[in-house]
C-alpha cells in the first residue's frame, strides 16, 4: 500500500530547468505538483498566464518564455520528438514522467 504521495526521485535537465518547472507547479494543487515544489529549494521565478490544460499538463509565461510542464500526450499535442530522451526507462520503473518545454525545447 502507498501513502499515496509522489516524491521526485529522478530529474533529468540543468537545474534552471527545474527552477522553471518548480515555478509553474507552484500554482497547481496536482500531486505530482507537490512533489515538485516539494523537491525544489532555491528561489521561484515570477509566472504569468497560468493555464491548467485539462488531462496534460500546465502552461504559463516566465521570463517571457512559454514554459508547459506536462504529460507525454502534451510532449506529443506539440510536436516535439519525446523519444530523444529515455523516458521509457522510466515508465517500466513504475514512476511516472513529466516533461518541462521551455519555447518549444
Amino acid at each position: 500500500m502507498t501513502k499515496g504521495h509522489p516524491e521526485l526521485s529522478d530529474f533529468i535537465g540543468e537545474q534552471s530547468t527545474l527552477q522553471y518547472s518548480a515555478s509553474l507547479e507552484k500554482h497547481s494543487n496536482h500531486p505530482i505538483a507537490e512533489a515538485i515544489t516539494d523537491a525544489y529549494d532555491q528561489e521561484y521565478l515570477e509566472v504569468s498566464d497560468f493555464q491548467v490544460l485539462l488531462g496534460k499538463g500546465i502552461k504559463g509565461t516566465i521570463q517571457n518564455k512559454t514554459v508547459y510542464v506536462g504529460s507525454l500526450n502534451l510532449v506529443k499535442e506539440l510536436n516535439l520528438n519525446a523519444e530523444a530522451y529515455d523516458y521509457e526507462t522510466y515508465l517500466h520503473q513504475g514512476k511516472s514522467v513529466f516533461f518541462t518545454i521551455i519555447d518549444q525545447e
